[in-house]
């Protein structure tokens, strides 16, 4: 697995105590490969050294440019690498929109951080900003018809 040469790739190594995974995210999708293996333990108390193998010759090495590079205390899921690389690439995540009916009520969830509520009358409008909506956001119905939709900020 090599990055594309001259596309910008998100790669990312995910060890556990099991195995290794490495990922490379870019236009042309998601390629993995894992190794399974015990890994030990390991304290960040000597020098660590990114894009090339310190036991190996030359040949193992890195040839192209790193930035933002970012070591986590944790091992992130593929969903976890795949919003960061989402993010990086300015992809915005999907909008989704919830709505239950409890005890007379309508409760309306929706992903807070990527769009705002609005409500109207009409299914073609004009739609108005529920500014005091804040998800989960629960109504009684008044009205014979009303519909919400989810504005991307």
């Amino acid at each position: 697995m090599y990055p594309p040469s001259g596309q910008w790739s998100f790669v990312s190594l995910v060890v556990t105590p099991t195995t290794a995974t490495i990922y490379m995210m870019n236009t042309n999708g998601v390629q993995s490969a894992t190794h399974t293996y015990n890994h030990a333990f390991q304290s960040f108390g000597s020098p660590v050294v990114i894009g090339t193998d310190s036991a190996s010759a030359q040949s193992r090495a890195f040839t192209g440019i790193m930035d933002d590079v970012a070591v986590y205390n944790t091992a992130l899921s593929q969903n976890q690498l795949q919003d960061l690389y989402d993010a990086s690439a300015g992809i915005q995540p999907p909008v989704i929109m919830q709505i239950t009916h409890s005890a007379g009520a309508v409760q309306i969830s929706w992903n807070p951080s990527v769009g705002v509520l609005l409500q109207s009358t009409n299914l073609t409008g004009p739609w108005v900003t529920n500014a005091a909506a804040v998800s989960p956001y629960s109504v009684a119905p008044t009205n014979a018809v009303e519909f919400y939709k989810v504005r991307v900020q």
